[in-house]
């Protein structure tokens, strides 16, 4: 469905941005969608209670817009530091997406002094309209669970709604 999305804005010189090495294996599937490049956001840990910092990215955005993917927005602490990394590395526009919006703590003030053209979620997790912003888009998953439902229901493969 995120593919779908960005893939009728037509957004020209695209990079998509894994926000992390663990998810850069799905990231690559949103990047072949797209035919668009891959870069990942190289991180490190700082000591042993789970702390991150974004250090820099593998591949080049140098000049192009960048898609950073993950597959949740919880404090946005990684999400702004992929955002913050992808503009020190000559980044144009940047856009978001994550498939679960959470949004706590810290994460809405954060996100708005990040310099993110929009960010798209989908609405897996009811989002309250105080945790909206102006730059945000809410994708149903409406469609996908339908499909889920049916393809079950008629005993077919539920694998054919990812490809």
């Amino acid at each position: 469905m995120q593919a779908r999305y960005f893939a009728s804005k037509e957004i020209e010189d695209l990079t998509v941005v894994s926000a992390d090495e663990g998810f850069a294996k799905k990231a690559r599937k949103l990047a072949d969608r797209l035919r668009a490049p891959l870069a990942i956001v190289e991180k490190r840990r700082l000591g042993n209670n789970g702390v991150t910092e974004a250090m820099g990215i593998i591949g080049n955005v140098a000049a192009r817009n960048a898609l950073i993917v993950d597959d949740e927005i919880d404090t946005a602490g990684s999400l702004t530091q992929a955002v913050r990394v992808v503009r020190e590395q000559g980044a144009r526009d940047v856009y978001c997406c994550a498939t679960h919006g959470v949004f706590s703590g810290p994460a809405l003030e954060r996100l708005a002094r990040a310099s993110i053209t929009e960010i798209v979620i989908t609405d897996s997790i009811p989002l309250a309209e105080k945790k909206r912003a102006p730059n945000m888009t809410i994708l149903s998953v409406a469609e996908l669970l339908a499909g889920a439902i049916d393809r079950i229901h008629g005993d077919r493969s539920v694998t054919e709604l990812f490809q």
